[in-house]
């Protein structure tokens, strides 16, 4: 397995290479971390290993920092672990599935 992780910060398609950190979106041999901007999935993507989301207070970027990932029409396959984190009970993590979306 390798790590994949939302790499800018930015608002932006699941497919777009550059927002990776591998320089390439993720697969089936992949965990994935998104801390910190929204991973948006319209089209159905390829299975991934894991997926983490996660909070946490970030000076750099100015205060709390969370990851979410967003699902409009699109389907995700995770075929291990979906971690749900928080940032110490202040920002919560995000998940949202909308019209018809899929997550297995």
């Amino acid at each position: 397995m390798s790590a994949d992780d939302w790499n800018t910060g930015n608002n932006g398609a699941w497919t777009d290479a550059a927002e990776w950190s591998s320089g390439a979106a993720p697969t089936s041999t992949d965990d994935v971390t998104v801390s910190f901007g929204e991973a948006q999935v319209t089209t159905n993507v390829p299975t991934i290993a894991s997926l983490s989301l996660t909070a946490s207070y970030n000076g750099a970027h100015e205060g709390y920092s969370i990851g979410q990932v967003y699902l409009d029409g699109g389907a995700l396959d995770i075929v291990g672990a979906l971690d749900l984190g928080n940032a110490g009970g202040y920002e919560t993590t995000l998940l949202d599935l909308e019209n018809g979306s899929n997550l297995t």
